[in-house]
């Protein structure tokens, strides 16, 4: 089984498991935690997220995020056109800062960590068992697959790469590669000639 085939595979079963995983990956559950000075489930996730990104990188979330695999699936819906990188690269950092301030904030008003619950608000450790919780599982699907239609590939996903560059792949066809750079790693996206399909990923060390 190809790479790509493997990967997109995983993506799948996550997605599948999001309504069990939802609650884990919630920056809300984590300020509530924090307001009672609570260490929860999510916040630990995250935690971990962030160490093992800077190893891996984006590997989370090319691999196993949940919602990456629904906008795998609706980025076709356009083409699979390229996501415009820009202003729109401060985004996740417009997102991220201010919320684990708010953390932080939140658990100095606390009077600091007073414990730690890996299931806090899970009272069976699965996220949607009531009404109201299908109400925002559902609602951050749409707003995963809205983003994937309106800026092509996934957005939680492309970050700004390090370096573009035309190459000839075969036959003296043209092919683009896409370079991204990260601790002393370099991932090398190379794209088939229509401008859509990935040809391989390389992943090496640098010097």
């Amino acid at each position: 089984m190809k790479r790509q085939s493997i990967r997109k595979t995983l993506l799948f079963l996550s997605f599948l498991f999001f309504p069990v995983t939802i609650y884990y990956l919630s920056p809300v559950i984590s300020l509530s935690g924090a307001y009672y000075g609570v260490i929860s489930g999510s916040l630990i996730v995250f935690i971990v997220l962030f160490v093992i990104s800077m190893f891996t990188g984006r590997g989370f979330c090319a691999w196993v995020c949940p919602a990456g695999g629904l906008q795998e699936c609706f980025s076709m819906a356009n083409g699979n056109r390229p996501f415009q990188i820009g202003w729109k690269n401060w985004i996740k950092y417009v997102i991220w800062v201010p919320w684990f301030s708010s953390i932080i904030v939140l658990l100095f008003l606390a009077g600091g960590k007073t414990q730690t619950h890996f299931f806090y608000q899970l009272s069976t450790g699965i996220s949607i068992l009531e009404d109201f919780d299908l109400i925002i599982y559902f609602s951050m699907p749409l707003v995963m697959v809205i983003l994937a239609i309106v800026f092509g590939k996934r957005l939680s996903t492309y970050g700004k790469p390090n370096e573009m560059k035309i190459v000839t792949c075969y036959e003296s066809a043209k092919c683009e590669q896409i370079i991204y750079k990260f601790n002393k790693n370099q991932l090398i996206v190379q794209i088939e000639p229509d401008g859509k399909t990935v040809q391989y990923l390389d992943l090496r060390k640098t010097k």
